[in-house]
């Protein structure tokens, strides 16, 4: 059986800054889909907040610096931002560091997110926003 090589979230660091981190989730916007960006970018604000402590931001740098570096652990079938293990990721995410998102971080992603897709459905992030 092959070991699991687990990755330290400084390898993430010079990829998560938010100039980079931000023109890959733009670039990657459309093929990813609204749901998997909105996520990106909840998390994302997260970890810019300075009360998120140390874990709940070592959770956040593996989850979307595997979506920044191209990096996973479990190779996607297709490797397509937005594909299943990437949402799969998000979403343990989302879960792991909900009580550190609140409304501010949800209106700067929702704002981010108008820029980027101008026009679309709000039912495809009520899901969301209702999880967290």
């Amino acid at each position: 059986m092959e070991e699991m090589k687990t990755l330290d979230s400084t390898q993430y660091s010079k990829v998560c800054s938010e100039k980079v981190f931000l023109s890959k989730v733009i670039k990657n916007a459309e093929m990813s889909g609204v749901k998997a960006t909105y996520a990106r970018l909840i998390l994302f604000n997260t970890l810019q907040k300075p009360f998120t402590p140390k874990w709940a931001k070592t959770i956040i740098i593996n989850a979307l610096g595997d979506f920044a570096t191209s990096i996973s652990k479990n190779p996607n079938t297709f490797p397509v931002p937005g594909s299943i293990d990437d949402l799969r990721t998000l979403a343990l995410a989302l879960v792991a560091v909900d009580m550190f998102i609140d409304t501010e971080v949800k209106q700067k992603s929702k704002l981010k997110l108008k820029e980027e897709f101008q026009e679309y459905d709000e039912s495809l992030i009520e899901d969301i926003d209702n999880r967290i």
